[in-house]
């Protein structure tokens, strides 16, 4: 598929989502059309998940999601600088996704105090949908002007994303006895 038959179909960020997270720069792009639909319903997914969010949340899996968010963002950081677009677009929207979603699963909303940062973190990779999102958020300059979020080595703690993991895995070891 040409890709300005790609970007006319699905639109420009889906198309530069997909590119960057289905391939590295060197390997040869599988383009899969079932996979681009599937992008496309995560990045909607994102657009209600960032229009949702709600401010003073502090409750424990709050500061995990924060812990997470900062830790991620401090792993992605790294990816762009060594041109790691694959990396850097797992990180920072698929597993940043499926956090959150793991958050608002159990809270009911995603914390707001993360979202104006994981806009800027992903301004790079869907800069269309986050120009939207956060012209939403109130903001009237535009985020691919804004300074790339600042890691807080502070919000990054070890026992919270040791806790969590200790409790996702005794969810999934209960579910399965559930299933005996």
């Amino acid at each position: 598929i040409p890709l300005v038959e790609a970007i006319r179909e699905h639109g420009a960020d889906v198309v530069r989502l997909f590119l960057t997270s289905a391939n590295d720069s060197s390997s040869t792009l599988d383009w899969r059309e079932k996979d681009v639909e599937n992008l496309k319903g995560k990045l909607e997914r994102f657009y209600e998940i960032i229009t949702s969010a709600k401010s003073g949340d502090k409750s424990q899996v709050a500061k995990w999601l924060a812990a997470k968010f900062h830790q991620n963002l401090k792993d992605a950081t790294e990816f762009i600088e060594d041109y790691q677009f694959k990396q850097y677009s797992q990180k920072m929207f698929f597993e940043m996704l499926n956090d959150v979603e793991s958050c608002i699963n159990r809270t009911g909303n995603p914390p707001k105090e993360i979202v104006v940062d994981w806009i800027k973190a992903l301004s790079p990779l869907i800069p269309h949908m986050c120009e939207e999102l956060w012209n939403k958020l109130g903001n009237k300059s535009f985020v691919s002007l804004e300074a790339w979020p600042e890691v807080d080595k502070n919000k990054i703690n070890k026992k919270e994303l040791e806790l969590e993991t200790i409790f996702r895995k005794t969810k999934d070891d209960l579910n399965q006895v559930l299933k005996l």
